[in-house]
Protein backbone atom coordinates (compact mmCIF):
# COMPACT_ATOMS: atom_id res chain seq x y z
CA UNK A 1 0.00 0.00 0.00
CA UNK A 2 1.59 3.38 -1.14
CA UNK A 3 1.92 6.14 1.86
CA UNK A 4 1.41 9.65 0.87
CA UNK A 5 2.08 10.60 4.36
CA UNK A 6 4.49 9.79 7.03
CA UNK A 7 1.87 9.93 9.73
CA UNK A 8 -0.66 12.02 10.92
CA UNK A 9 1.34 15.30 11.87
CA UNK A 10 2.96 14.96 8.29
CA UNK A 11 -0.43 14.92 6.72
CA UNK A 12 -1.41 18.10 8.72
CA UNK A 13 2.17 20.30 8.29
CA UNK A 14 1.46 19.90 4.61
CA UNK A 15 -2.14 20.45 4.61
CA UNK A 16 -1.69 23.75 6.39
CA UNK A 17 1.78 24.65 4.90
CA UNK A 18 -0.46 23.63 1.56
CA UNK A 19 -2.88 26.17 2.21
CA UNK A 20 -0.53 29.50 2.93
CA UNK A 21 0.95 28.27 -0.78
CA UNK A 22 -2.01 28.07 -2.80
CA UNK A 23 -4.62 30.83 -0.79
CA UNK A 24 -2.13 33.09 1.02
CA UNK A 25 -4.02 32.10 4.75
CA UNK A 26 -4.19 29.37 6.97
CA UNK A 27 -6.33 26.94 7.27
CA UNK A 28 -8.45 28.29 9.60
CA UNK A 29 -8.88 31.00 7.00
CA UNK A 30 -9.63 29.64 4.36
CA UNK A 31 -13.72 28.80 3.43
CA UNK A 32 -14.90 25.39 3.24
CA UNK A 33 -14.08 25.37 -0.61
CA UNK A 34 -10.56 26.46 -0.33
CA UNK A 35 -9.83 23.56 1.85
CA UNK A 36 -11.30 21.49 0.02
CA UNK A 37 -9.71 22.17 -2.99
CA UNK A 38 -6.09 22.41 -1.13
CA UNK A 39 -6.62 18.59 -0.26
CA UNK A 40 -7.76 17.40 -3.71
CA UNK A 41 -3.99 19.37 -4.93
CA UNK A 42 -2.15 17.88 -2.48
CA UNK A 43 -3.47 14.42 -2.95
CA UNK A 44 -3.12 15.31 -6.84
CA UNK A 45 0.37 16.45 -6.57
CA UNK A 46 1.27 13.69 -4.30
CA UNK A 47 -0.29 11.26 -6.77
CA UNK A 48 2.08 12.65 -9.61
CA UNK A 49 5.25 11.50 -7.44
CA UNK A 50 4.01 8.32 -7.83
CA UNK A 51 6.39 5.93 -10.34
CA UNK A 52 4.51 3.67 -12.54
CA UNK A 53 6.28 0.69 -13.12
CA UNK A 54 4.71 -0.60 -15.69
CA UNK A 55 5.70 3.41 -17.52
CA UNK A 56 9.65 1.52 -18.21
CA UNK A 57 10.49 1.05 -21.86
CA UNK A 58 9.21 -1.82 -23.29
CA UNK A 59 6.08 -2.69 -21.39
CA UNK A 60 3.45 -2.51 -23.33
CA UNK A 61 0.90 0.48 -23.01
CA UNK A 62 -3.18 1.11 -23.63
CA UNK A 63 -4.82 4.20 -24.19
CA UNK A 64 -8.74 3.93 -24.09
CA UNK A 65 -10.24 6.82 -26.31
CA UNK A 66 -13.47 7.77 -25.26
CA UNK A 67 -15.94 10.72 -25.69
CA UNK A 68 -16.79 10.59 -22.22
CA UNK A 69 -15.46 9.58 -18.93
CA UNK A 70 -18.25 9.59 -16.00
CA UNK A 71 -15.30 9.67 -13.24
CA UNK A 72 -17.27 10.81 -10.59
CA UNK A 73 -16.02 12.76 -7.27
CA UNK A 74 -12.04 11.61 -6.70
CA UNK A 75 -11.40 12.93 -3.89
CA UNK A 76 -13.13 10.13 -1.41
CA UNK A 77 -11.86 6.99 -3.48
CA UNK A 78 -8.52 7.85 -4.02
CA UNK A 79 -7.80 8.53 0.04
CA UNK A 80 -9.39 4.76 0.29
CA UNK A 81 -6.87 3.52 -2.77
CA UNK A 82 -4.10 5.27 -0.99
CA UNK A 83 -5.28 3.41 2.61
CA UNK A 84 -5.07 6.92 4.03
CA UNK A 85 -8.52 7.97 4.84
CA UNK A 86 -8.74 7.25 8.38
CA UNK A 87 -5.65 9.23 9.09
CA UNK A 88 -6.47 12.69 6.65
CA UNK A 89 -10.08 12.49 8.71
CA UNK A 90 -8.36 12.28 11.81
CA UNK A 91 -5.99 14.76 10.80
CA UNK A 92 -9.30 17.21 9.34
CA UNK A 93 -10.97 16.54 12.42
CA UNK A 94 -8.00 17.84 15.02
CA UNK A 95 -8.08 21.46 12.28
CA UNK A 96 -11.70 21.61 13.06
CA UNK A 97 -13.35 20.31 10.31
CA UNK A 98 -14.56 17.12 8.80
CA UNK A 99 -13.72 15.12 5.76
CA UNK A 100 -16.79 14.65 4.74
CA UNK A 101 -18.06 18.35 4.90
CA UNK A 102 -14.92 18.76 1.97
CA UNK A 103 -15.96 16.17 0.35
CA UNK A 104 -19.40 17.82 -0.39
CA UNK A 105 -17.82 20.77 -2.23
CA UNK A 106 -16.21 18.67 -4.44
CA UNK A 107 -18.07 18.68 -8.13
CA UNK A 108 -18.93 16.15 -10.60
CA UNK A 109 -16.51 16.79 -13.64
CA UNK A 110 -18.67 17.03 -16.41
CA UNK A 111 -16.99 14.38 -18.58
CA UNK A 112 -19.45 11.72 -19.18
CA UNK A 113 -23.38 11.44 -19.05
CA UNK A 114 -24.26 7.91 -19.03
CA UNK A 115 -23.30 4.36 -19.42
CA UNK A 116 -20.38 4.48 -22.02
CA UNK A 117 -18.82 7.08 -19.64
CA UNK A 118 -19.02 5.29 -16.45
CA UNK A 119 -17.60 2.02 -18.30
CA UNK A 120 -14.78 4.36 -19.24
CA UNK A 121 -14.09 5.36 -15.81
CA UNK A 122 -14.57 1.66 -14.81
CA UNK A 123 -12.04 0.77 -16.91
CA UNK A 124 -9.34 3.01 -16.64
CA UNK A 125 -9.65 2.39 -12.43
CA UNK A 126 -9.35 -1.61 -13.05
CA UNK A 127 -6.31 -1.02 -15.53
CA UNK A 128 -4.73 0.72 -12.74
CA UNK A 129 -5.35 -1.28 -9.70
CA UNK A 130 -4.13 -4.06 -12.21
CA UNK A 131 -1.10 -2.68 -13.00
CA UNK A 132 -1.42 -2.11 -16.20
CA UNK A 133 0.10 0.92 -18.32
CA UNK A 134 -3.38 2.24 -19.82
CA UNK A 135 -4.28 5.93 -20.02
CA UNK A 136 -7.60 7.39 -20.89
CA UNK A 137 -7.55 10.14 -23.67
CA UNK A 138 -11.20 12.28 -24.70
CA UNK A 139 -12.05 15.81 -24.11
CA UNK A 140 -12.22 18.62 -21.52
CA UNK A 141 -15.82 20.20 -21.83
CA UNK A 142 -16.10 23.77 -20.29
CA UNK A 143 -19.79 22.81 -19.19
CA UNK A 144 -20.78 19.30 -19.58
CA UNK A 145 -23.95 18.43 -20.96
CA UNK A 146 -26.46 19.95 -18.50
CA UNK A 147 -27.45 19.68 -14.29
CA UNK A 148 -31.58 19.64 -13.97
CA UNK A 149 -33.49 20.97 -11.71
CA UNK A 150 -37.31 20.94 -10.69
CA UNK A 151 -38.58 24.56 -10.76
CA UNK A 152 -42.42 24.77 -10.42
CA UNK A 153 -43.08 21.08 -10.74
CA UNK A 154 -41.28 20.99 -14.39
CA UNK A 155 -37.89 19.70 -15.05
CA UNK A 156 -35.45 22.80 -15.88
CA UNK A 157 -32.13 22.23 -17.64
CA UNK A 158 -29.34 24.74 -16.63
CA UNK A 159 -25.48 25.20 -17.45
CA UNK A 160 -23.16 22.81 -15.88
CA UNK A 161 -20.45 25.08 -14.62
CA UNK A 162 -18.52 22.60 -12.80
CA UNK A 163 -15.33 24.06 -13.49
CA UNK A 164 -16.25 27.64 -12.05
CA UNK A 165 -13.96 26.97 -8.32
CA UNK A 166 -11.39 25.34 -10.69
CA UNK A 167 -10.42 21.26 -10.64
CA UNK A 168 -7.93 20.56 -8.52
CA UNK A 169 -6.99 17.54 -10.14
CA UNK A 170 -6.63 18.22 -13.51
CA UNK A 171 -2.81 19.48 -14.70
CA UNK A 172 -2.11 21.70 -18.03
CA UNK A 173 0.22 20.61 -20.13
CA UNK A 174 0.59 23.33 -22.68
CA UNK A 175 4.19 21.88 -23.40
CA UNK A 176 2.56 19.48 -24.62
CA UNK A 177 0.26 20.85 -27.13
CA UNK A 178 -0.20 19.62 -30.68
CA UNK A 179 -1.97 21.65 -33.58
CA UNK A 180 -5.11 19.75 -35.55
CA UNK A 181 -5.96 20.89 -38.87
CA UNK A 182 -9.26 21.26 -40.62
CA UNK A 183 -10.69 22.25 -43.90
CA UNK A 184 -8.07 23.24 -46.55
CA UNK A 185 -7.45 21.75 -49.97
CA UNK A 186 -5.51 18.84 -50.19
CA UNK A 187 -1.89 18.83 -52.96
CA UNK A 188 -0.51 15.93 -54.95
CA UNK A 189 3.50 16.04 -55.21
CA UNK A 190 5.34 14.03 -57.47
CA UNK A 191 9.42 13.33 -57.50
CA UNK A 192 11.63 10.87 -58.85
CA UNK A 193 8.61 8.61 -59.59
CA UNK A 194 7.54 8.95 -55.79
CA UNK A 195 4.63 10.89 -54.99
CA UNK A 196 2.89 12.44 -51.87
CA UNK A 197 0.55 14.73 -50.35
CA UNK A 198 -0.02 17.79 -48.16
CA UNK A 199 -2.89 19.74 -46.59
CA UNK A 200 -2.58 22.79 -46.71
CA UNK A 201 -4.63 26.02 -45.78
CA UNK A 202 -7.73 25.79 -44.12
CA UNK A 203 -8.03 25.84 -40.25
CA UNK A 204 -5.89 25.14 -37.16
CA UNK A 205 -6.43 24.80 -33.73
CA UNK A 206 -4.33 23.64 -30.82
CA UNK A 207 -5.17 20.90 -29.02
CA UNK A 208 -4.16 21.69 -25.34
CA UNK A 209 -3.95 18.33 -22.65
CA UNK A 210 -5.23 18.20 -19.09
CA UNK A 211 -3.78 15.42 -17.24
CA UNK A 212 -6.36 13.57 -14.25
CA UNK A 213 -3.97 10.54 -11.75
CA UNK A 214 -6.14 7.84 -11.93
CA UNK A 215 -5.25 6.04 -8.73
CA UNK A 216 -5.53 2.22 -8.38
CA UNK A 217 -6.09 0.15 -5.20
CA UNK A 218 -3.31 0.33 -3.09
CA UNK A 219 -1.96 3.32 -4.47
CA UNK A 220 1.19 1.78 -6.57
CA UNK A 221 0.12 2.33 -9.94
CA UNK A 222 -1.21 6.08 -11.10
CA UNK A 223 -2.28 6.06 -14.14
CA UNK A 224 -3.54 9.10 -16.12
CA UNK A 225 -6.63 10.90 -18.22
CA UNK A 226 -5.61 12.87 -20.79
CA UNK A 227 -8.31 15.24 -21.56
CA UNK A 228 -7.86 18.09 -24.21
CA UNK A 229 -9.22 21.76 -25.30
CA UNK A 230 -9.63 23.21 -28.16
CA UNK A 231 -8.00 26.76 -27.80
CA UNK A 232 -7.02 29.25 -30.84
CA UNK A 233 -3.82 28.43 -32.97
CA UNK A 234 -2.50 31.97 -32.51
CA UNK A 235 -3.99 35.59 -31.33
CA UNK A 236 -2.93 37.03 -34.69
CA UNK A 237 -6.44 36.71 -36.20
CA UNK A 238 -7.44 39.41 -33.18
CA UNK A 239 -9.30 42.13 -34.78
CA UNK A 240 -8.24 45.31 -32.78
CA UNK A 241 -10.20 47.64 -34.79
CA UNK A 242 -13.61 45.47 -34.55
CA UNK A 243 -12.49 45.53 -30.64
CA UNK A 244 -12.49 49.68 -30.49
CA UNK A 245 -15.39 49.65 -32.54
CA UNK A 246 -17.25 48.11 -30.33
CA UNK A 247 -17.74 45.22 -31.94
CA UNK A 248 -16.33 42.43 -29.28
CA UNK A 249 -18.20 39.28 -31.23
CA UNK A 250 -16.51 40.06 -33.86
CA UNK A 251 -13.09 40.94 -32.46
CA UNK A 252 -13.31 37.45 -30.57
CA UNK A 253 -14.71 35.49 -33.66
CA UNK A 254 -11.27 33.95 -33.72
CA UNK A 255 -11.18 32.76 -30.23
CA UNK A 256 -14.70 31.62 -30.04
CA UNK A 257 -14.96 29.41 -33.05
CA UNK A 258 -12.00 27.12 -31.52
CA UNK A 259 -13.08 27.19 -28.33
CA UNK A 260 -16.76 26.05 -29.01
CA UNK A 261 -15.17 22.62 -30.01
CA UNK A 262 -14.58 21.44 -26.74
CA UNK A 263 -17.46 24.03 -24.56
CA UNK A 264 -20.16 21.17 -24.31
CA UNK A 265 -20.54 17.61 -24.35
CA UNK A 266 -22.97 16.39 -27.22
CA UNK A 267 -23.88 19.76 -28.88
CA UNK A 268 -27.31 19.43 -30.48
CA UNK A 269 -26.59 17.96 -33.92
CA UNK A 270 -30.14 19.18 -35.37
CA UNK A 271 -28.74 21.24 -37.33
CA UNK A 272 -25.80 21.39 -39.57
CA UNK A 273 -23.76 23.90 -37.72
CA UNK A 274 -24.28 21.49 -34.44
CA UNK A 275 -23.26 18.02 -36.80
CA UNK A 276 -20.42 20.35 -38.03
CA UNK A 277 -19.19 21.21 -34.27
CA UNK A 278 -19.70 17.56 -33.16
CA UNK A 279 -17.74 16.33 -35.97
CA UNK A 280 -15.12 18.72 -35.08
CA UNK A 281 -14.94 17.34 -31.40
CA UNK A 282 -14.40 13.82 -32.34
CA UNK A 283 -11.35 14.40 -34.63
CA UNK A 284 -9.98 16.80 -32.66
CA UNK A 285 -9.13 13.90 -29.77
CA UNK A 286 -8.87 11.49 -31.78
CA UNK A 287 -5.67 13.16 -33.79
CA UNK A 288 -4.39 14.92 -30.83
CA UNK A 289 -4.24 11.30 -28.80
CA UNK A 290 -2.73 9.87 -31.70
CA UNK A 291 -0.08 12.57 -32.55
CA UNK A 292 0.75 12.48 -28.78
CA UNK A 293 0.98 8.33 -28.71
CA UNK A 294 3.07 8.71 -31.92
CA UNK A 295 5.21 11.03 -30.57
CA UNK A 296 6.15 9.48 -27.34
CA UNK A 297 6.75 6.14 -29.14
CA UNK A 298 9.32 7.55 -31.25
CA UNK A 299 11.10 9.35 -28.29
CA UNK A 300 11.28 6.27 -27.11
CA UNK A 301 11.81 3.75 -30.02
CA UNK A 302 12.80 5.72 -33.02
CA UNK A 303 11.01 5.39 -36.62
CA UNK A 304 10.50 1.92 -35.82
CA UNK A 305 7.02 1.80 -36.66
CA UNK A 306 6.21 -2.06 -38.09
CA UNK A 307 7.05 -2.53 -33.75
CA UNK A 308 4.42 -0.30 -33.08
CA UNK A 309 1.39 -2.84 -32.04
CA UNK A 310 3.58 -4.68 -29.90
CA UNK A 311 4.10 -1.76 -27.88
CA UNK A 312 0.74 0.49 -27.56
CA UNK A 313 -3.07 -1.00 -28.17
CA UNK A 314 -5.40 2.01 -29.19
CA UNK A 315 -8.55 0.93 -27.57
CA UNK A 316 -11.73 2.93 -29.31
CA UNK A 317 -15.27 3.12 -27.20
CA UNK A 318 -18.48 3.48 -29.16
CA UNK A 319 -18.08 4.30 -32.45
CA UNK A 320 -17.13 8.33 -31.76
CA UNK A 321 -13.72 7.26 -31.87
CA UNK A 322 -13.92 5.42 -34.96
CA UNK A 323 -11.76 8.15 -36.96
CA UNK A 324 -8.78 6.89 -35.05
CA UNK A 325 -7.85 4.12 -37.67
CA UNK A 326 -7.79 6.28 -41.00
CA UNK A 327 -6.40 9.38 -39.08
CA UNK A 328 -3.39 6.97 -37.67
CA UNK A 329 -3.00 5.72 -40.82
CA UNK A 330 -3.08 9.18 -42.24
CA UNK A 331 -0.20 10.16 -39.28
CA UNK A 332 2.00 7.25 -40.07
CA UNK A 333 1.79 8.21 -43.94
CA UNK A 334 1.97 11.84 -44.68
CA UNK A 335 3.80 13.08 -41.57
CA UNK A 336 6.17 9.85 -40.84
CA UNK A 337 6.43 8.22 -44.54
CA UNK A 338 4.92 5.01 -44.22
CA UNK A 339 4.23 3.40 -46.76
CA UNK A 340 0.51 2.61 -47.07
CA UNK A 341 -0.13 -1.43 -47.09
CA UNK A 342 2.16 -1.33 -43.59
CA UNK A 343 0.40 1.55 -42.35
CA UNK A 344 -2.62 -0.14 -43.11
CA UNK A 345 -1.32 -3.17 -41.46
CA UNK A 346 -0.09 -0.92 -38.09
CA UNK A 347 -3.59 0.34 -37.57
CA UNK A 348 -4.99 -2.99 -37.77
CA UNK A 349 -2.93 -4.41 -35.55
CA UNK A 350 -3.30 -1.76 -32.92
CA UNK A 351 -6.76 -0.97 -32.96
CA UNK A 352 -9.80 -2.59 -31.47
CA UNK A 353 -13.31 -1.54 -31.09
CA UNK A 354 -16.38 -2.25 -28.64
CA UNK A 355 -19.38 -1.76 -29.81
CA UNK A 356 -22.12 -1.15 -27.58
CA UNK A 357 -25.65 -1.24 -29.72
CA UNK A 358 -26.78 -2.19 -33.00
CA UNK A 359 -29.47 0.31 -32.71
CA UNK A 360 -29.67 2.44 -36.03
CA UNK A 361 -30.29 5.75 -33.99
CA UNK A 362 -27.08 5.63 -32.45
CA UNK A 363 -24.91 4.64 -34.84
CA UNK A 364 -23.16 7.84 -36.43
CA UNK A 365 -23.27 9.13 -40.16
CA UNK A 366 -22.19 12.35 -41.51
CA UNK A 367 -22.52 13.76 -45.27
CA UNK A 368 -19.86 12.86 -47.35
CA UNK A 369 -19.82 16.55 -48.53
CA UNK A 370 -19.39 18.14 -44.80
CA UNK A 371 -16.64 15.24 -44.20
CA UNK A 372 -14.55 15.32 -46.80
CA UNK A 373 -14.70 19.33 -46.62
CA UNK A 374 -14.20 19.42 -43.18
CA UNK A 375 -11.41 16.15 -43.31
CA UNK A 376 -10.08 16.04 -46.79
CA UNK A 377 -6.79 13.94 -46.39
CA UNK A 378 -8.53 11.65 -43.50
CA UNK A 379 -11.39 10.98 -45.69
CA UNK A 380 -9.24 9.83 -48.86
CA UNK A 381 -7.81 6.70 -46.54
CA UNK A 382 -11.79 6.11 -45.94
CA UNK A 383 -12.28 5.90 -49.69
CA UNK A 384 -9.44 3.82 -49.92
CA UNK A 385 -9.92 1.55 -47.29
CA UNK A 386 -13.06 1.07 -47.99
CA UNK A 387 -12.81 0.19 -51.74
CA UNK A 388 -9.91 -2.20 -51.00
CA UNK A 389 -12.79 -3.63 -48.50
CA UNK A 390 -15.01 -3.70 -51.59
CA UNK A 391 -12.73 -5.17 -54.11
CA UNK A 392 -12.41 -8.00 -51.82
CA UNK A 393 -16.42 -9.60 -52.33
CA UNK A 394 -16.37 -11.43 -55.31
CA UNK A 395 -18.77 -9.04 -57.71
CA UNK A 396 -20.84 -12.26 -58.98
CA UNK A 397 -22.58 -12.94 -55.61
CA UNK A 398 -26.63 -11.70 -55.78
CA UNK A 399 -26.74 -9.98 -52.47
CA UNK A 400 -23.43 -8.06 -53.20
CA UNK A 401 -24.88 -4.28 -53.63
CA UNK A 402 -22.32 -1.50 -54.89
Amino acid sequence: MQKLFKDKQDFVDQYEEACQREFGRSFDESSPEERYYVLASLIARRSRNVQHDAHKKGEKRVYYFSLEFLLGPLLDNYLLNYGIRDLVAEGIKDMGDSLGHLEEQEADPGLGNGGLGRLAACFLDSMATEGIAGNGNGMRYRYGLFRQEIIGGRQVEKTDNWLGQGYPWETRKIGSSVVVQFGGQVIRHEKDGRYWFTQEGGELIRAVPYDIPIVGYGGKTVNSLRIWKAEPYTHEDFDLDAFNAGDYAKAMKFSSDATAISTILYPNDAGEHGRLLRLKQEYLFVSAGLQTILRTYEKEYGPEWQQLPEHVCIHTNDTHPAMCGPELMRILVDDKHVDFDLAFKIAYKTLSYTNHTVMPEALEKWPIDMFRKLLPRTYMFIEEIDRRYRDKFPRGNSDWYE
